[in-house]
């Protein structure tokens, strides 16, 4: 029998342990990743005095860099583990930053949701906000309202731009529901932070736009949500409904869309802590494709955070190259209607020499609401004339169209409806960048 040397089996022996420690250690580290989501499932539904450590998502981006630069780590993972980890891994780099710059002082964090139903430049109708209070690294309080709650507590004045101001503003000047007026994102949040900063909400950081897209896909993949305070349940198909208050009704204070809205969060909020492994993949791939869409879109005032946002494209720019030609259409519903969701549009550009022609072609398929003799019954008079004036114009898309080409274009004209406008009734504006 052939004789090993004892020091080659003791070196391997050693090898061998060495081994056996770093792949237990990665293992457990594997373990950490893992129960790092899962306490922070738990963390939500026990009483604390926040309601979020962020050095908790801190912790976990840690770990899967350890586990990541480890390949034989990877082998103890199941595939969803796995997936769930590349996934991470993306975002990692970007939202590193993010945390770290959140973590040092206090911070506020605005969360605007946008009714698609309605078009606006950046997305939609601003109708409620979530305001994320954080502290040390940890999130404190959420606190949802109307659009109107804090527009009502704006007392100074706005210019209203071209636009605004003939279809919206009721010489008012702008307000803080149509301030995301500017097709470029980054323009209409630095318009839209001013007002919060008059109605005492001082030291925003960033603003998250969410638009009714995102919240119907969100839906789409939670399921019907049951509201038993209003003997409700919302769904992707009637959120829009739901949520929807008439403007007419408002009054600054007022507390039940915002107390319905504030319900709905909770409930997400439930729903998005018991998903499965398997399941927040599939959170990440929505959320993915949404803000490739620009559903969600995201701004900050802090240099090193909006530096993530506009490396990853994760909002609507309005940018050119002098030398470049480019051709935008915006569109703004100044209806004060929800047609839009109903409203489909086919774009076609020809170019001829010099010349280009832009055809849209509008299709609208709203229908008027259905109203019963029992609910005219309830309703008072004014209220009965409301309605009234809702169904004859219910089918109407009053849509401020903007074209924004490059300086040097001239525009030979405009035929709506083989109807030619002229000069004079046709805005010219120059759109800063």
């Amino acid at each position: 029998m052939k004789k090993v040397p004892i020091a080659v089996v003791g070196s391997a022996a050693v090898l061998a342990a060495v081994l056996f420690f770093i792949v237990i250690f990665n293992v457990q580290k594997v373990h950490n990743l893992f129960a790092e989501l899962t306490t922070t499932q738990e963390q939500f539904q026990e009483p604390q005095e926040y309601i979020f450590d962020l050095n908790i998502l801190e912790n976990i981006l840690k770990t899967a860099d350890t586990i990541s630069s480890k390949r034989y780590a990877t082998y103890f993972l199941s595939s969803e583990q796995k997936q769930l980890l590349t996934q991470i891994q993306k975002v990692s780099p970007g939202l590193h930053t993010v945390l770290q710059e959140l973590a040092q002082g206090d911070h506020k964090w605005l969360f605007i949701f946008q009714n698609s139903n309605e078009l606006r430049p950046t997305g939609g109708f601003m109708g409620s906000y979530a305001l994320l209070e954080i502290k040390d690294a940890k999130l404190i309080t959420i606190t949802v309202e109307d659009i109107y709650d804090a527009d009502g507590q704006f007392t100074g004045f706005f210019p209203a731009p071209e636009g605004v101001s003939q279809y919206l503003s009721s010489g008012k000047g702008l307000r803080l529901p149509d301030a995301n007026w500017h097709p470029d994102t980054e323009k209409s949040a630095q318009q839209i932070l001013p007002f919060f900063a008059f109605g005492n909400k001082h030291n925003i950081t960033g603003i998250t736009f969410v638009t009714l897209d995102f919240a119907k896909e969100l839906l789409a993949f939670l399921g019907p949500i049951e509201l038993s305070d209003y003997n409700t349940i919302v769904t992707q198909d009637n959120i829009d409904s739901v949520l929807r208050s008439r403007r007419a009704d408002f009054f600054p204070g007022s507390t039940q869309k915002k107390h319905l809205l504030s319900l709905l969060l909770t409930q997400i909020r439930l729903k998005l802590l018991s998903l499965n492994i398997e399941q927040l993949n599939a959170l990440f791939t929505l959320v993915a494709k949404q803000t490739q869409t620009h559903a969600l879109q995201f701004y900050s005032n802090n240099q090193a955070i909006d530096k993530v946002f506009t490396t990853h494209n994760l909002r609507q720019v309005v940018a050119q190259k002098e030398t470049a030609e480019y051709l935008y259409l915006v569109e703004s519903n100044v209806g004060i209607n929800k047609a839009n969701q109903h409203v489909e549009r086919n774009v076609q550009i020809t170019k001829e020499g010099t010349t280009r022609t832009v055809t849209v072609n509008f299709s609208n398929t709203n229908l008027p609401p259905q109203t019963s003799k029992l609910t005219t019954a309830a309703l008072d008079t004014e209220d009965q004339n409301t309605t009234q004036v809702q169904s004859k114009y219910h089918n109407s898309y009053s849509n401020y169209q903007r074209v924004l080409v490059p300086e040097s274009w001239l525009l030979e004209s405009v035929v709506f409806d083989q109807h030619t406008f002229a000069d004079t009734d046709i805005a010219a504006e120059t759109i800063d960048t």
